[in-house]
């Protein structure tokens, strides 16, 4: 007889809950990690965004469905392997070994079919992947040194009397440095997530969703060298309190606000381009089973 959807979904939450117990230890780390280093406090919510992801199109990402067991089970082995092998200091490599043998699960559950139609939040897992801290740090150098070449570019535009001396700004009076704080790595990263959801609620073509994507990196610089410039000039014009008070200290959040609305203007335009939306446009289907197996 035909598995019901109930059946299946029981049988993914049951390898879920194993795969946690099976793999607690490199969880455990990364969950402390993530609550240690704010760097890293958005990868407990990326399974949480996938699976909202999933479950908005559950129709039409679970049917048809059928069992694959053998690929299924191969990409499991291969993925608790590589979680339990992996040298206990790489983190990363555990917890790509965790996603590997998360997706396999699904794949072996529900079969090619709903597996390629939530390939994007499924690909998506990945960013629960902590990233070494060597290329976090040579975000973070990029993000620096960006956002200063822009916050000279607006000190010009506007008139500023200023001397640059590469990451330091003399203004009357005060000296300012652009620091590795000022790259607004996490404020970044959320950027980079939202604008992620977005392209895939209300895009369709791959094309139209990697522009969106890549546009969080310009209007992320952006937004950080206009909050260098507005603290400069309130810090310099108006009272150095400015350089130590909140605005300084814990004041990014309007600056975020700012940098979603430019990306949703960003989405609209892009939408435009790319034609229908997918919010209000069927999804498209992938003919890869015609019927339902019986198992």
């Amino acid at each position: 007889m035909p598995t019901t959807s109930a059946t299946r979904h029981a049988l993914f939450a049951a390898l879920s809950a194993a795969l946690l117990v099976a793999l607690r230890e490199p969880l455990s780390a990364a969950i402390q990690l993530s609550r240690q280093n704010e760097q890293y406090s958005h990868t407990l919510l990326i399974p949480w965004i996938a699976f909202g992801l999933i479950l908005y199109r559950r129709q039409h990402v679970f049917t048809p469905a059928r069992f694959l067991p053998v690929a299924g089970i191969a990409g499991l082995a291969a993925g608790i392997l590589l979680a339990w092998w992996a040298p206990l200091a790489d983190l990363t490599l555990k917890m790509v070994g965790f996603v590997v043998a998360w997706v396999s699960a699904f794949l072996g559950v529900y079969g090619a079919g709903p597996a390629y139609r939530a390939r994007y939040p499924l690909a998506m897992l990945f960013l629960a992947v902590p990233l070494p801290p060597a290329l976090i740090s040579a975000i973070e150098t990029v993000l620096q040194h960006a956002s200063a070449e822009v916050t000279h570019v607006i000190f010009q535009l506007t008139g500023t009397t200023m001397f640059r001396d590469g990451l330091v700004f003399s203004l009357p009076g005060v000296q300012i440095e652009v620091a590795r704080e000022c790259s607004g790595i996490r404020s970044s990263i959320a950027l980079f997530i939202a604008g992620l959801v977005l392209a895939h609620l209300f895009l369709l073509s791959a094309r139209a969703k990697v522009l969106l994507v890549l546009l969080t990196i310009p209007i992320t610089i952006a937004k950080n060298a206009l909050r260098i410039a507005t603290i400069s000039w309130l810090g310099t014009y108006v009272s150095t309190e400015f350089f130590y008070g909140p605005l300084h200290r814990r004041g990014g959040l309007p600056f975020s606000v700012l940098a979603l609305f430019l990306l949703t203007l960003c989405l609209l335009v892009v939408r435009r381009w790319d034609g229908p939306s997918a919010g209000s446009a069927e999804p498209r289907s992938i003919p890869v089973e015609k019927q339902v197996s019986r198992d």
